[in-house]
């Protein structure tokens, strides 16, 4: 263990104009509800230097990297603000004012909501603020009568455009709208991932219709999904939306750790930016208007390795979880801290933050084991946590987190009726006079997690007396090769800079640039399209010139080696991919009835017109003509024409895997009957199986007619809720992605290993790895498996992808390129699937990477490396390659 004193970390408090003095709109007598509001105008009280820059700055691309906790979102309200008063109030139109807000987590949102609404109300802007996730328009869209409910598309369409309509507002003074949405919405529309009727229109509305846009945490995404952004700043600057100080929109990025490639390819863009940075030195003639203010009080780390966390007495390792071994070595220390009773009156508070879901559950079920007041005093801010379970945990004093509050979020408590004894304050005047966390307990495996999440303990900017705190303490557990940079700084005293440092040597988060130099333009293809059929003819070398920039943008040094593109090369990509798509668009899945269906209806059978597998038969029939087409030839046998048929299915699917702003592979849902809550605070919800797999002993059932007779016999039950009482509870309605169902027994105590099997008896090894390994494919049959487990899985588990096609990279264990993936798995943060397929000849062991990663990973290895391995597999031969 090491330790480590933090030194506290300032900022510099602006002292000149205040653009909000003496502009807040009267408002009734304050509640309990409008405690944030409270705090959040005693914040805004204390206007900080870069807040005052960003009110100022008129560059097209404004990019603030102030540290975590220094109020960057205040200082892009602040910018929202100016342009505002600038255009006048009463002026405002939604071109003007219509401002799109986007960050990277629900639980973000739903904060920046709440603060952008009570700022607007609190300066009497004319806005309204309008959260666009996934939940809030299928909620919306549930509320319409039956007969107005069309295409979602067509709903969103409506919300971007006519917002008071789309919310059946009767009385309105809004006169423009923030939209604050995830940037996965952001990507499928940039994309045009939506349906044809509604992907054209959608695209216009965000490329023409939002005067400022404001991008939270841009450090969160990797850097394919950074590339949507950069492909919108290109876009945007190329059509004349950022030409200048008087451009009709204007961009923030708001950043608290950028990297390096981040900054190049920022710069690369060609577009007028101001960088508002800590280390900016203050212009002489402001020197008398700015001085410091405490912003972080001074921090006592303890630095934990997760090799001596997990090993045991005799010093032999052990498969721990090295987070939990940690809580379990601190729980006296814990609990002294969590049961003392401060002079001021407020309790200590704290929070355990963690990448893995399954140790802050781990966590919470030791704490709820040795701590008979866990159960009122800690609360679960989790993924498969409803939004109200997250509400009443943040409440709590000791908050249990997975990455869902890793950026941004504010862990301020309300406090009514709290304060020093004897004293009679208003509710909306009680605040805490020490940090919102006291401590902080964590674990980091990249250097931009190390510095975001302990910035989340020791915030006392908001305070009037901040710099009279004492420490707060934090404890992180990092990998062995991490530790080793922090030794010859035990028991030092090092400031915030040199830690920032420290942790650039740590891994990245995620490092995977060779995708964007090769492949990712691939990836607004459709977009492109779009725009062209929009451009007379005399106008498309404009798109041409547009292309071999944005090229030139993501390739890098690397451009003058690729065949550029132009608009006409990308429409003929288009077309094959459209063609096959009027097809196969319409199959989530393709069941194996319908290869046999087809296979007979080739050898002369004629298919029953009622047969279900009908749609697949004229779909592969038009299809195999294409195909036959194409290759010059006609199959042999039907056989061969359905293998034809698999490897053209596997193309289309391959393809269309690279529109997905998520980089995992997105396995099925399983809805969840959970009386111990062990996974969250409800007794019903709905996770992916993976992990259900990964860390549960689970019962399984085939339907959910089953599994509602075995867990609800009386079609509802008696519910404890979170506050005691008893209350009758009807089941939830299933969601719409659940296909499988099941009954939690207990946490498994040590996680399961899930691996995929497949069969191919149709073909040799040789031949299979000629036509699929080596290469980002999409394969058919896929049946997850548990490793080591000789109790198997339930036939409704094992075959719930099987008749889908995954996209997926294949390379044998054994292989070179196997052990480049393994070399990748730190800096991509990724787990290689076990992969086992049984061949007409043998069987054989591979690794796998499932989801749109498979495209980055592929583009990372060395092209010799797969030759070499296409070469050994044909002689069936490979030697492993070492680093």
């Amino acid at each position: 263990m090491l330790t480590i004193t933090v030194h506290p970390h300032d900022e510099r408090l602006w002292l000149g104009e205040h653009p909000l003095a003496h502009t807040s709109v009267a408002r009734p007598e304050q509640g309990a509800g409008d405690i944030e509001g409270a705090q959040a105008q005693q914040r805004e009280s204390r206007l900080l230097y870069h807040q005052w820059r960003m009110y100022q700055a008129t560059a097209p691309l404004v990019i603030n990297t102030h540290a975590t906790g220094t109020g960057k979102t205040l200082g892009a309200l602040l910018r929202l603000l100016a342009r505002v008063r600038q255009i006048g109030p009463d002026q405002l139109t939604p071109r003007q004012g219509d401002t799109l807000f986007i960050a990277p987590t629900n639980e973000l949102i739903e904060q920046h909501v709440r603060t952008a609404s009570e700022f607007c109300q609190r300066y009497g802007l004319p806005y309204r603020v309008v959260p666009v996730t996934r939940a809030h328009l299928q909620r919306r869209w549930q509320e319409l009568a039956p007969e107005e409910r069309t295409r979602r598309g067509r709903f969103l369409r409506q919300l971007l455009s006519d917002p008071a309509t789309a919310l059946q507002e009767t009385v309105s003074t809004a006169q423009a709208t923030i939209f604050v949405t995830n940037p996965d919405i952001f990507y499928y529309i940039l994309t045009a991932c939506y349906n044809r009727f509604d992907r054209g229109p959608l695209l216009v509305e965000v490329l023409r219709d939002f005067s400022l846009v404001i991008i939270d945490e841009v450090h969160y995404y990797s850097p394919r999904q950074l590339a949507a952004f950069l492909f919108f700043l290109k876009l945007s600057a190329a059509w004349g939306y950022l030409s200048g100080p008087d451009s009709p929109r204007q961009i923030c990025l708001l950043t608290a750790t950028p990297s390096l490639p981040m900054r190049r390819y920022l710069e690369r863009l060609g577009i007028e930016t101001e960088w508002i940075e800590p280390q900016d030195p203050v212009p002489e003639v402001w020197a008398d208007k700015v001085k410091s203010v405490r912003a972080l009080t001074p921090v006592e780390l303890e630095i934990y390795s997760t090799e001596e966390l997990t090993k045991d007495l005799h010093g032999q390792r052990q498969s721990g979880d090295a987070l939990l071994c940690l809580v379990q070595r601190l729980w006296p220390t814990l609990r002294q801290l969590l049961e003392s009773q401060p002079a001021d009156g407020f309790p200590v508070e704290g929070a355990i933050l963690s990448n893995s879901l399954r140790t802050i559950n781990l966590i919470y079920g030791e704490l709820r084991a040795r701590w008979p007041a866990a159960s009122e005093r800690v609360g679960r801010i989790t993924g498969p946590q409803r939004s109200q379970a997250r509400e009443q945990a943040r409440e709590r004093q000791l908050i249990l987190a997975t990455p869902t509050v890793d950026i941004g979020y504010n862990f301020e408590r309300t406090r009514p009726g709290q304060g020093q004894p004897g004293q009679d304050l208003p509710t909306s005047a009680v605040r805490k006079p020490r940090p919102s966390l006291d401590f902080l307990l964590f674990d980091a495996r990249s250097g931009d997690e190390l510095l975001q999440r302990l910035g989340r303990v020791g915030r006392v900017l908001a305070l009037a007396a901040g710099e009279h705190c004492g420490p707060c303490r934090a404890w992180v557990v990092v990998d062995q090769e991490s530790y080793r940079w922090f030794e010859s700084y035990h028991g030092t005293t090092i400031d915030r800079g040199a830690l920032a440092k420290l942790a650039a040597r740590m891994p990245a988060r995620q490092d995977l640039t060779a995708y964007v130099r090769s492949g990712v333009i691939g990836e607004f293809f459709r977009s492109i399209g779009l725009i062209g059929q929009g451009m007379a003819d005399e106008e498309l070398p404009l798109l041409d010139s547009f292309l071999q920039d944005l090229q030139q943008l993501f390739a890098g040094e690397q451009e003058q080696h690729q065949r550029p593109w132009s608009y006409r090369r990308i429409r003929e990509v288009l077309r094959r991919y459209e063609e096959r798509a009027r097809s196969y668009g319409g199959f989530s899945h393709i069941p194996a009835i319908a290869f046999e269906r087809f296979a007979a209806l080739l050898d002369g059978q004629q298919p029953d017109p009622h047969d279900p597998a009908i749609s697949y038969l004229k779909a592969f029939e038009e299809r195999l003509l294409s195909i036959m087409q194409h290759r010059y030839e006609r199959p042999r046998s039907s056989q061969e024409a359905v293998l034809w048929l698999k490897q053209d299915l596997s193309q289309y699917y391959t393809e269309r895997s690279r529109w997905n702003f998520r980089e995992g592979f997105e396995t099925p849902q399983v809805q969840v009957f959970d009386p111990q809550h062990l996974l969250a605070d409800e007794d019903v919800t709905h996770y992916d199986l993976f992990h259900i797999l990964r860390s549960y002993e689970a019962t399984f059932f085939p339907t959910e007619e089953e599994w509602r007779r075995a867990c609800f016999p009386e079609g509802s039950r008696q519910h404890t809720n979170l506050l005691g009482n008893q209350q009758e509870e009807q089941v939830p309605a299933r969601d719409e992605e659940v296909i499988l169902f099941c009954r939690l027994q207990a946490l498994r105590k040590q996680p399961g290993q899930v691996g995929l099997r497949l069969d191919v008896p149709e073909q040799s090894r040789a031949e299979w790895e000629e036509q699929w390994a080596y290469r980002v494919t999409a394969l058919w049959g896929l049946r997850p498996q548990l490793i080591n487990d000789d109790t198997g899985l339930p036939a409704c588990v094992g075959s719930c992808f099987q008749e889908r096609f995954v996209p997926v990279f294949v390379a044998a264990e054994e292989s070179s390129t196997a052990a480049w993936l393994l070399s990748l798995r730190q800096k991509a943060r990724f787990f290689p699937v076990a992969l086992h397929i049984s061949f007409a000849d043998r069987t054989a062991r591979y690794r796998a990477v499932l989801g749109p990663l498979a495209w980055q990973l592929a583009a990372e290895i060395p092209r010799w490396v797969f030759e070499r391995d296409r070469r050994q597999g044909q002689q069936g031969e490979s030697e492993p390659f070492f680093f």
